[in-house]
């Protein structure tokens, strides 16, 4: 076996759909309700390992060229939330003292992730001079995006996810 990933073949962006399909299934969140009912069942998608890998990698690259910006917080290594809570009670405290007052804005984007519509994500990216051979990839892993949903013993056909970005662990669509 050759050794020297130089003289590998590249692996065709079709491949992508074998890995990039979701399934989902429901979880019952109260087991005293029936598991028939909308409203007690919650979807969860899970992700193939490789797709976590192919993102990471991705990752890794947009980070040579992306930097984030030293005041955002979340989604930062060696930041949390608790340093976002401390500069807010800073500037209450500083407020205070100074008989100033103070504007506060709290966005709530846990479903932001769900929203993301892939065309304009796209635009973005080319308007904002992003890696093309980068951007040309994340939209081709996009379009290819199929989701299983299991029920019971019952799956159904795939299905095509034509709006939405995956959300997993350390995220590339964070960076975008």
């Amino acid at each position: 076996m050759d050794d020297n990933f130089d003289t590998l073949e590249p692996i065709s962006l079709d491949y992508l759909l074998d890995w990039s399909s979701l399934r989902s299934r429901s979880l019952i969140k109260d087991s005293c309700k029936p598991n028939n009912e909308v409203n007690n069942l919650r979807p969860v998608a899970v992700t193939d390992s490789l797709a976590n890998i192919f993102e990471a990698i991705l990752l890794n690259e947009v980070e040579k060229d992306y930097k984030d910006h030293p005041k955002q917080f979340g989604f930062k290594e060696c930041s949390s939330c608790q340093h976002a809570i401390f500069i807010l009670k800073q500037a209450i405290k500083i407020s205070r003292l100074l008989k100033k007052r103070l504007y506060m804005c709290s966005i709530d984007a846990s479903k932001a992730f769900d929203k993301v519509n892939r065309l304009n994500l796209c635009a973005k990216l080319i308007q904002n001079n992003f890696n093309p051979e980068i951007t040309m990839v994340i939209m081709k892993y996009y379009k290819n995006s199929l989701m299983l949903v299991k029920n019971d013993t019952d799956f159904s056909y795939f299905l095509p996810i034509k709006l939405g970005v995956k959300q997993v662990g350390k995220s590339l669509v964070i960076k975008l």
